[in-house]
């Protein structure tokens, strides 16, 4: 009789050890979930800044910083959307810097002003070299 008592205590043991194991399970997969908006965030957030650079580096329009950064905010959210993008563009005569940073994740890009008549001089240049040596 001591037999059958033991055997479905032993049962009941079974029970609140896999408690344990799926609560360490479901927080395993929580924090990993939690990891892939971090990480879904940061890219999409790169890839609009360097969308930004790209339209400043070109000049197709006229970009102001307050409107960018609302942009990034909006098409960036998910995990961690009550972050705001703290966001800078410098634009020098041949260089752009850009400069985003949210939460502690931050990202610098460095590119230079696209400049069609001072290319199209120098393969100009080229051309008139190479004409010269022939």
């Amino acid at each position: 009789m001591n037999r059958g008592v033991f055997k479905s205590e032993l049962t009941a043991s079974y029970t609140i050890e896999a408690a344990y194991v799926m609560t360490i399970v479901l927080l395993a997969l929580s924090s990993l979930i939690q990891l892939a908006y971090q990480i879904r965030r940061e890219t999409v957030s790169a890839i609009y800044l360097q969308q930004a650079v790209e339209k400043v580096r070109y000049g197709e329009e006229e970009l102001r910083i307050e409107e960018v950064q609302q942009s990034l905010n909006d098409r960036t959210g998910g995990a961690g959307a009550d972050q705001n993008w703290k966001l800078g563009i410098d634009k020098k005569a041949s260089d752009i810097t850009a400069h985003g940073q949210v939460g502690n994740w931050k990202l610098v890009m460095e590119d230079e002003v696209f400049d069609p008549e001072n290319w199209i001089r120098m393969i100009t240049l080229l051309e008139q070299k190479k004409e010269g040596d022939t």
